[in-house]
């Protein structure tokens, strides 16, 4: 390896101060809001499943002319509201609350109330 060399005179350059030791700082968290989910977010969840699924037979049925397929989108309504009950319960049981959780039951929310 190349020693490092003073300009002027050719000697080898010496450091007027010394460096500090290295210390390893922890690195900052990264920002996610999949960390902070919980369990009251997975009942969120399938209370937005529920609503979608509803959606989903309804516009089948439309479609085939089956009436078959409404009756089973009728079934997920009240599943979605026992899913919508139960994370509300879960949440105030476990003092839980995240962001995710509040963006989430608000549009599991909006999506089990249009059918």
């Amino acid at each position: 390896m190349a020693k490092k060399v003073s300009r002027k005179s050719g000697a080898p350059a010496q450091r007027s101060t010394p460096l500090p030791p290295r210390t390893h700082a922890p690195l900052p968290k990264r920002f996610s809001m999949v960390r902070s989910f919980t369990a009251a977010d997975l009942l969120t969840l399938g209370n937005g499943v529920c609503g979608s699924m509803s959606i989903m037979f309804a516009m089948r049925s439309l479609i085939t002319q089956r009436v078959i397929f409404l009756h089973v989108g009728f079934a997920f309504v009240p599943l979605g509201v026992l899913f919508d009950f139960f994370d509300g319960k879960v949440a105030r049981m476990y003092n839980s609350s995240s962001l995710l959780g509040q963006e989430l039951d608000s549009l599991a929310d909006l999506v089990s109330s249009l059918p």
